[in-house]
């Protein structure tokens, strides 16, 4: 590609984190202060359903906090209903974190569930007529653990929200004995987020790269 005159513009990271066998106490301790300094809570879902009285919220605090990052558009209503019927519906309840404010405002979330590439490879990428099969069996007995999406309002940004998000994530991730996670691409330059994974043994594992080239 640079023999053809394309130059890189940016890079996205993909970190491994392997989970650790109990919890983090720092992080605990630095969770339990956020919650109290800001009085903040972390919303219980008695059924996955109990998430779909939070879409609209949770893709409306997500535009709003990706609204400043590289090639990012906002997503539309159509996205949102899509996305809602593919992946939040089977999303554990348990891998849903939900943060609120004193007025039970959104301030941040975090969505992550078990992977299912093994369980497409099966599937050999058809639903039908037995695919289901495998990627509903694959939501139950899969170890490592996608984290799709995670967001906080830009106010609440460093202030400590990431610590809860970490805190209820590995507790739930203990509970199912998973054995690493898999984070979604992060901007090679942002600092805040790779910063998350400090109190983890991590690996970097993909790096993706947008190439550019100036036309006259």
């Amino acid at each position: 590609l640079e023999a053809l005159g394309y130059v890189k513009d940016v890079d996205w990271l993909e970190f491994k984190i392997l989970a650790p066998e109990n919890q983090n106490e720092q992080i605990r301790r630095i969770a339990d202060l956020t919650l109290k300094r800001y009085k903040l809570q972390i919303e219980t879902l008695e059924n996955r359903k109990d998430v779909l009285l939070w879409v609209d919220a949770i893709f409306g605090l997500l535009n709003e906090a990706y609204s400043d990052l590289y090639g990012v558009t906002p997503i539309t209503p159509r996205q949102i209903q899509t996305y809602t019927k593919q992946y939040l519906t089977y999303v554990n309840k348990d891998f849903i974190i939900l943060i609120t404010d004193e007025n039970k405002q959104l301030v941040g979330f975090g969505v992550s569930m078990p992977s299912l590439s093994e369980a497409f490879q099966k599937a050999k990428g058809k639903l039908f007529p037995f695919g289901w099969f495998h990627l509903m069996r694959g939501l139950k007995t899969s170890k490592v653990l996608d984290l799709y999406l995670v967001a906080v309002k830009p106010e609440y940004q460093g202030k400590g929200l990431a610590a809860i998000l970490l805190d209820s994530s590995l507790k739930a991730a203990i509970k199912h004995n998973m054995k690493y996670a898999i984070a979604s691409p992060e901007l090679e330059q942002n600092k805040n987020v790779h910063s998350m994974w400090k109190f983890f043994n991590t690996q970097p594992v993909k790096r993706r790269r947008c190439y550019l080239k100036v036309l006259d």
